[in-house]
C-alpha cells in the first residue's frame, strides 16, 4: 500500500520578511552610512520560555577593538508576531508590535531617536581619532 500524503500544499516560496530580515537590513544601512565606520550587528537566540526567539541589535565599532553596543533588542514566537521590542535607550516602556507595519513603524522611532544618533556620533568620532 502506497503511503498517503496528508500533508497537501505546503507553500514553500512564500516571501515572508521576518523581523530578523528587517533588522539585517537595518544594520547594512548603518554601515553604508557611516562608510563602515560602524557595522549594525544582530544576534538572535532561541528563547525557550518564550517558545521562540531573541534578537539582539548592537553597533559594533571596529577601530575600537570591535566595541559593541547594544542598542535594543525583541522577542518574537515562531509565528513571528506579534513581538516586544526592548529599548530602554527611548525611556519608553517595552512595545508589543502586533504587524510588521507597527514594528516598522516603532524601529524608525528607536533608531532615529535623538540619543541613538549621539551614541552614533560618539562611536564615528573616537573610531575616526583611533586610527
Amino acid at each position: 500500500m502506497a503511503t498517503q500524503d496528508l500533508w497537501g500544499e505546503l507553500s514553500l516560496e512564500e516571501n515572508i520578511r521576518t523581523p530578523v530580515t528587517i533588522l539585517r537590513e537595518q544594520a547594512a544601512l548603518l554601515g553604508e552610512k557611516t562608510r563602515q565606520v560602524l557595522q549594525g550587528d544582530v544576534r538572535v537566540h532561541h528563547n525557550v520560555g518564550l517558545n521562540g526567539f531573541e534578537a539582539e541589535f548592537f553597533i559594533t565599532a571596529p577601530a575600537l577593538d570591535n566595541y559593541a553596543y547594544q542598542l535594543f533588542s525583541i522577542q518574537y514566537p515562531l509565528a513571528m508576531y506579534p513581538l516586544k521590542i526592548i529599548a530602554t535607550i527611548t525611556g519608553r516602556p517595552p512595545r508589543e508590535c502586533p504587524t510588521e507595519e507597527k514594528f516598522v513603524n516603532e524601529l524608525g522611532i528607536i533608531l532615529s531617536h535623538a540619543k541613538v544618533k549621539k551614541i552614533i556620533s560618539s562611536l564615528v568620532a573616537q573610531s575616526k581619532a583611533n586610527n
